[in-house]
């Protein structure tokens, strides 16, 4: 059986030890290479071709977010960062995973996050990455059309997006218009990261976004993120939505998971609502796509071309649940066309 191969580079020798310890206990990975820094880890990487990186955020000689950016351009491979969670490592891990970054290992490491870890490298071995498509901004524009009155208020949109969706949800938008139904997102992140997303995203959209909290009613112009480790579902009352939470077992692996909040969406807002899957990998939102097109909604995927990971697309492209493959920067304009909007 081939090995999965791994190379650390944190300039810590014992973050060192203990990820070695952990990865070369499973019989299906190999740590094969340490470096302290991206200059040593450069010709490490040439040298043994492996299959996942794992990177410190901050390190001497070179950060790893501009070593990350350059391994993304020059040799991109599945690369998990490895960061403590303070504020400022937290706003650079965000940004590796604009890059393309797939996980983020949180240190200190504690013996109940073997498990975790173990996952992520296989999860992350197993990921294809396109980073031809990153840096898209050249390609979309602020859109002028405008939503009816009538669709902002009856409408909802559903994303799911996981790996790569980080830079494209920010695109689409930087370029809607601040009257919009209501958007509510799954983008797959850690804890402690969804409320910073919002931030960033609030510091270039015309939209509203922010955490969705448990009871929160739905508003037009507002995005609603999800936050990590519960379910988020749509629950409707009295001709209103309103954000409900739910603990069970994760679905798909994740939790929040896309599938549970599209089939909400499906069963409160039917073919008053529009489905949106971009860049991730795995199969989560495949079924709730179908869900929402069974209901008579508009579905979209992001086409491969433009996807770091075409992932969740495909599966749901598969699964005959897609109206509409487009690439990234024709996906606002068909959001607006979806809900009737006019130029």
């Amino acid at each position: 059986m081939k090995k999965i191969k791994v190379v650390i580079v944190d300039d810590s020798i014992v973050i060192q030890t203990v990820l070695s310890a952990i990865l070369n206990s499973d019989p299906e990975i190999i740590v094969v290479g340490l470096a302290d820094n991206p200059i040593v880890a450069r010709s490490i990487i040439k040298t043994l071709k492996p299959d996942v990186l794992i990177l410190d955020v901050e390190m001497p000689e070179m950060d790893g977010l501009t070593f990350l950016e350059k391994l993304m351009r020059l040799h991109p491979l599945p690369v998990v960062m490895c960061s403590v969670f303070t504020p400022h490592c937290r706003e650079v891990t965000i940004e590796a995973f604009r890059l393309g970054a797939t996980d983020v290992i949180s240190k200190p490491i504690l013996e109940s996050d073997h498990q975790d870890i173990i996952a992520k490298i296989k999860n992350a071995a197993n990921t294809k990455i396109n980073t031809s498509c990153l840096h898209q901004e050249n390609k979309l524009k602020p859109l002028q059309s405008t939503p009816s009155v009538d669709a902002i208020n009856n409408y909802v949109f559903a994303i799911g997006a996981s790996t790569g969706g980080i830079e494209a949800l920010k695109l689409i938008f930087d370029s809607l218009p601040k009257s919009m139904p209501p958007i509510i997102v799954i983008q797959h992140l850690p804890n402690g990261f969804v409320d910073l997303f919002a931030q960033q995203i609030n510091k270039t959209s015309k939209l509203i976004a922010s955490e969705a909290q448990e009871g929160e009613k739905l508003k037009p112009g507002h995005i609603y993120l999800a936050k990590t480790g519960l379910h988020l579902e749509i629950e409707q009352k009295d001709n209103e939505k309103f954000i409900r939470y739910r603990e069970f077992s994760s679905i798909n692996g994740h939790k929040p998971s896309i599938d549970v909040m599209m089939k909400s969406v499906a069963e409160t807002a039917g073919n008053n609502s529009v489905g949106i899957i971009l860049s991730g990998m795995g199969s989560d939102g495949a079924n709730g796509m179908l869900a929402l097109k069974n209901a008579g909604a508009m579905t979209i995927a992001q086409d491969e071309e433009s996807s770091v990971v075409w992932g969740m697309p495909k599966v749901a492209i598969d699964l005959n649940a897609i109206k509409y493959v487009l690439p990234l920067h024709k996906i606002p304009q068909k959001m607006l066309e979806c809900i009737g909007a006019v130029s």
